[in-house]
């Protein structure tokens, strides 16, 4: 098996690429107060106030921090039982509130927690980490490679929110196909995957959206390599069912989705129920689908936008990430 993790930062369209373009943007700022108020969850599975007061009313997102190892390869496991942290107060992360340096501390603990998170939920260590909306070619990211993984290709169309970071976390080269506007494709493992972020003036336009799949899998092809397999990523999607439907009647083939799409858990919160992967906490933007003929599926999960600061939580990004365990079928059926 194959585990894949993707995740986007909230970046803006700086061409410079930096961190200040993904420190505290609006949505990321929108996505903290929701889950330090408790609005981003479900209603019927929200924390209680105390330990001891279940009946109290909706409170915060209660993230789980995994312990990590600086120091250690980030992909070692790390035993011990993780320290439950609330989200900060509602503006905690407005502008002003991080330094650059605070909020790249930020995200060095958050990718070595991602980790230890895939390795519990999964079972098996991340083998290829995408971010989206940064550019790992930027100095600012460089920490990343203690951190994360080996970035192994970075691309970008000139914007920070139209980049993508490849992370060989397992230190086994994948082969990077092509790349678009909202796209970048990748063999890993004879798996043909995709990761995306489709942009906002094609993302409700079906028609467009599956020329949109239909130039990802011709990439592939037109280098021998194939049918696409796996998709993930930011799809700015107009309902939960659309990107599946959208890429099996584009290619003819039939790919369903990974995770439920209704109510969901993530690998780093304490009894949350979610309903969206995005800052209003409604919308199923954030997705894995997979070709069912020539993917066998294992696993998946979402990992929340908190990052633990402290004693506490905030939100980094306003997007969820995902980690998928997949093989690919052999001989294809």
């Amino acid at each position: 098996m194959t585990v894949f993790y993707y995740q986007s930062f909230n970046s803006n369209s700086s061409k410079t690429r930096d961190a200040i373009a993904a420190l505290s943007q609006s949505h990321a700022r929108s996505t903290h107060d929701k889950m330090a108020s408790g609005e981003i969850l479900t209603a019927r599975k929200r924390p209680a106030p105390d330990d001891g007061d279940a009946s109290g009313p909706p409170k915060k997102v209660a993230k789980l921090a995994a312990p990590t190892a600086n120091g250690a390869s980030p992909t070692i496991p790390v035993f011990g039982p993780p320290m439950r942290l609330f989200m900060e107060p509602a503006g905690a992360m407005n502008k002003g509130s991080l330094t650059v340096v605070q909020f790249q501390s930020l995200v060095q603990g958050k990718a070595r927690e991602i980790h230890q998170d895939v390795i519990r939920s999964i079972g098996a260590p991340i083998d290829l980490g995408v971010f989206g909306e940064i550019d790992g070619n930027h100095s600012d990211w460089n920490f990343l490679k203690d951190h994360f993984g080996d970035l192994q290709h970075a691309v970008s169309t000139g914007k920070a929110c139209n980049s993508f970071s490849v992370y060989d976390c397992a230190k086994l080269k994948a082969e990077i196909i092509g790349s678009g506007d909202g796209w970048i494709a990748v063999k890993k493992d004879w798996i043909n995957i995709a990761f995306v972020h489709v942009p906002n003036s094609i993302a409700k336009d079906k028609g467009r959206v599956q020329q949109f799949y239909r130039d990802i899998n011709q990439a592939f092809m037109s280098k021998g390599k194939g049918w696409l397999d796996v998709v993930m990523g930011d799809t700015n999607q107009s309902s939960k069912d659309f990107t599946s439907t959208a890429i099996s009647e584009a290619l003819g083939v039939p790919f369903t989705n990974a995770g439920g799409l209704q109510e969901f858990t993530t690998a780093d919160t304490h009894d949350n129920l979610f309903h969206g992967t995005n800052s209003n906490g409604k919308d199923v933007y954030d997705v894995a689908v997979y070709n069912t003929r020539s993917i066998d599926f294992k696993k998946f999960d979402y990992i929340s936008q908190a990052a633990s600061s402290a004693n506490s939580a905030v939100a980094f990004t306003d997007h969820m990430g995902m980690a998928l365990s997949v093989r690919k079928r052999i001989p294809f059926v």
